[in-house]
């Protein structure tokens, strides 16, 4: 489990406010609190203003799961991108808070490992589908750097089809006015012969 920090609720770009949330693994549970979609991030906090925060490019997937062979419960399912999230540094310290700490159950909770999987289970199971649109939303706000290089690369090598295909055809261009201009001085060099021709003709009239 990720440690929780001190957060106030976020009073800017709220996207959607629910409360009487649950946050929980596949395994543990960090209890109900609020959960808060804004703009810029997703924050879970509890009733004594405990809680985290989820960056967009931390979240690889979310979705709304109604099986209850993924999870006991409707909720939120949520797919943690792990380069994304923690540092090594904070992970290190989470296996130290960790090492110590059981669960209700009485078994030890694994320390160290990043949290790849959260659910958020709602009170009110009729918010899921608005929780999910919200999440959506905020998402699109920030797209993974990734897929943006992508997109460029796709278009600078349209471009560069583009600027060859107008160079193929001024090059044909060129070439065609070139023939053109040769076959002028074809012409041009038969005009001289017929001239010098004429030329000859006349002063050899001349001598007879």
């Amino acid at each position: 489990m990720r440690p929780l920090t001190d957060l106030a609720d976020p009073v800017v770009g709220i996207l959607l406010a629910q409360n009487n949330v649950t946050a929980k693994n596949r395994t543990e549970s960090y209890g109900p609190g609020r959960l808060f979609v804004t703009e810029e991030c997703v924050y879970w906090i509890s009733p004594e203003q405990k809680g985290f925060v989820l960056s967009y490019l931390e979240i690889s997937l979310h979705a709304i799961s109604k099986d209850p062979s993924s999870f006991p419960e409707e909720c939120i399912y949520v797919l943690l991108d792990s380069n994304e999230g923690q540092s090594s540094s904070d992970d290190e310290e989470m296996e130290v808070e960790n090492a110590g700490s059981v669960n209700g159950n009485g078994n030890g909770m694994s320390g160290g490992a990043a949290e790849r999987e959260l659910c958020f289970v709602p009170e009110d199971k009729s918010a899921l589908d608005a929780i999910f649109q919200a999440m959506a939303n905020g998402q699109a706000l920030h797209p993974d750097p990734a897929d943006v290089d992508s997109e460029d690369g796709e278009e600078d090598d349209a471009d560069e089809g583009m600027d060859g295909e107008v160079l193929d055809q001024g090059a044909g261009d060129i070439l065609a006015d070139g023939a053109q201009q040769d076959g002028q001085f074809d012409d041009d060099e038969d005009d001289d012969a017929a001239a010098g021709a004429n030329h000859h003709q006349h002063f050899g009239s001349g001598d007879a």
